[in-house]
């Protein structure tokens, strides 16, 4: 068994009588009884244990500091630990079951290190003696903050740098950094009401950027990640369902729908934004005022910008009020109108934004991805976009590579048109050529070099490079071997693999079953599989209210009759009985 809590944002009311606001803050004591064998957590440390008549133990925990019911937790379970110190004598925990505890060795050296690097970073000494990080099978979120105890999805903490991919590992340092920043912003400062919740996460996703640069500069993170939450965000805030980060609050579903990439992505964005208009020292300065005036209490967007305010003597409100009490973000039209004088204009951008070999690959990136979303809008004709691509050429880093090629694949995608995909995908190639006969070794450990040498198959094989194809088709076959492949190059080499692959390859990576139903082919042996194991599909996903119509949808997206849907599974049942709903 595995008993443990989530009682964010409004559930600690139905574990114990309190008033379940984050401005509520009070100490908590807890005692716990446990099954023989099992343990317990809680945010403080165990003060005493004792075994009871009846076999069950006994744990008493220290009373809390002061914070808010939300971040109340604990958990009983009968798992392992690896433990750690940091630099400052804080008790650093991994919690994982008896086989899996060795694969959280990597997340304890980090959670060590961060523990350690935003002590330092917000002049604030970690308020509590130790910190536990589990790893929660099945756990509906990425992490929760719990101060003192932090929950975490499975892929976010059992993840050995040696094997897995790096990418998840990338994705592993970002989200505890992310849940560690939480202890001080969010936990020792915390939002006065949730229409502010913008600002705990987009700080914390913001520091655990600056984290994962300062303890892991070999695989250059901090750029990954801080490209790959600008392009999510800007996709949905050019839309017309966007909203202010800053959002009235009028019931608990209003409270859940703010978490989005507006309160995450953006509200990140907005505070590197900031960070690098006053300079990173100044920053410090007003982040370290703002921890220290209101510790253990409660704070606004006000009272930030204030301190921010006094450090640098910028009217810091002034700057920033406009950014987060309005939704989408501004388009900027410059038009010269002589040698010395220019008019810029400025207006919503929605959608109803170079070659030079000074720009920065950040910022080559943003001129592609501004233009292609430009000629979306019609703000700009698609030629420009066209013409921009020509440098990619050139190009050898990821991030101009997806704001190019990608985009310009999936524009080719919208068109019905068989010869203009065809020269489309020529064009592509001819793109490609620089980065697909490149010889030299890959790092494993480099976020770009990866993420480029993926884009560059996945494309390649979209475009219909043969050899491309062939090399990957033997690469796969080599892998369903049992042969040992680089984790980075897994997906994309199971993606290109199995679209070209026969029955038998399609046995062998069933687990794969969203690339498999890609391939005709694979969509009944899919469709099969599901319905020959509904019920134990129906058990295991059907409290999750998006997992069982994507695990359908998946299956039956590329159908052609209504035939297949209701063909035999094969497993001699003329009907399969399924239970729960399935529309």
């Amino acid at each position: 068994y595995l008993y443990l809590t989530q009682l964010s944002p409004t559930e600690a009311r139905t574990l114990f009588p309190c008033f379940d606001e984050p401005s509520m803050k009070a100490t908590f004591k807890l005692s716990i009884t446990t099954p023989p064998g099992y343990s317990a957590l809680s945010n403080m440390p165990v003060k005493s244990r004792s075994t009871l008549p009846n076999g069950k133990s006994f744990f008493s925990f220290f009373t809390s500091v002061k914070m808010s019911p939300y971040l109340v937790a604990f958990v009983v379970s009968d798992f392992d630990n690896l433990t750690s110190y940091s630099s400052n004598g804080i008790l650093i925990r991994t919690w994982a079951n008896k086989e899996k505890i060795l694969q959280t060795q990597d997340a304890l050296k980090l959670a060590t290190k961060y523990i350690s690097f935003y002590g330092q970073l917000f002049n604030s000494t970690f308020p509590i003696p130790k910190l536990d990080l589990v790893a929660i099978p099945d756990f509906a979120v990425a992490g929760m903050e719990n101060w003192g105890l932090i929950n975490l999805m499975h892929q976010k903490i059992l993840c050995d740098r040696r094997y897995c991919s790096i990418q998840d590992y990338a994705s592993m340092a970002s989200v505890i950094a992310h849940e560690i920043a939480h202890q001080w912003f969010g936990n020792l400062v915390t939002m006065k009401w949730w229409s502010d919740l913008w600002l705990k996460e987009g700080f914390a996703s913001f520091a655990s950027h600056l984290g994962c640069d300062q303890l892991n500069r070999d695989l250059h993170l901090c750029q990954f990640l801080v490209s790959n939450s600008l392009e999510k965000v800007m996709r949905f805030d050019s839309s017309k369902y966007s909203h202010p980060l800053h959002q009235p609050i009028k019931s608990q579903t209003n409270i859940r729908s703010l978490f989005d990439s507006i309160s995450y992505q953006k509200a990140d964005s907005l505070i590197n934004m900031l960070y690098h208009h006053l300079g990173s020292a100044v920053f410090a300065k007003g982040i370290q005022k703002f921890l220290h005036k209101y510790k253990y209490e409660n704070a606004n967007n006000h009272d930030l910008w204030q301190c921010f305010t006094e450090v640098s003597r910028i009217n810091v409100s002034q700057v920033m009020n406009t950014w987060i009490y309005q939704s989408n973000y501004p388009l900027l039209t410059i038009k010269m109108i002589n040698k010395n004088m220019v008019n810029i204009s400025q207006s919503r951008f929605t959608e109803e934004r170079v070659h030079s070999s000074k720009a920065s690959n950040h910022d080559r990136a943003n001129l592609l991805d501004d233009s292609y979303r430009l000629s979306r809008a019609n703000l700009l004709t698609i030629e420009i976009f066209l013409n921009m691509t020509r440098y990619l050429t050139n190009e050898h880093y990821y991030e101009g590579f997806a704001a190019g090629l990608l985009q310009l694949q999936s524009l080719t995608s919208a068109l019905d048109k068989p010869l203009v995909i065809q020269k489309a995908k020529k064009y592509a190639l001819h793109l490609l050529r620089s980065n697909l006969y490149r010889n030299h070794p890959i790092n494993e450990y480099d976020v770009n070099s990866n993420l480029l040498q993926v884009s560059v198959l996945r494309v390649a094989a979209w475009a219909g490079h043969i050899p491309t194809m062939l090399r990957v088709r033997k690469i796969f076959e080599h892998w369903l071997n049992g042969h040992s492949v680089s984790s980075n190059l897994i997906p994309v080499i199971v993606e290109i693999g199995i679209k070209t692959g026969d029955e038998d390859d399609w046995n062998k990576a069933v687990h794969f079953l969203d690339q498999i139903a890609k391939n005709p082919i694979g969509t009944d042996l899919v469709w099969d599989f599901i319905t020959s194991h509904w019920d134990q599909f129906y058990d295991r996903y059907n409290r999750e209210i998006f997992a069982m119509p994507k695990l359908i949808a998946l299956a039956i997206r590329r159908m052609k009759t209504e035939k297949q849907f209701h063909k035999d599974s094969g497993n001699g049942n003329k009907q399969v009985k399924i239970k729960g709903p399935m529309d």
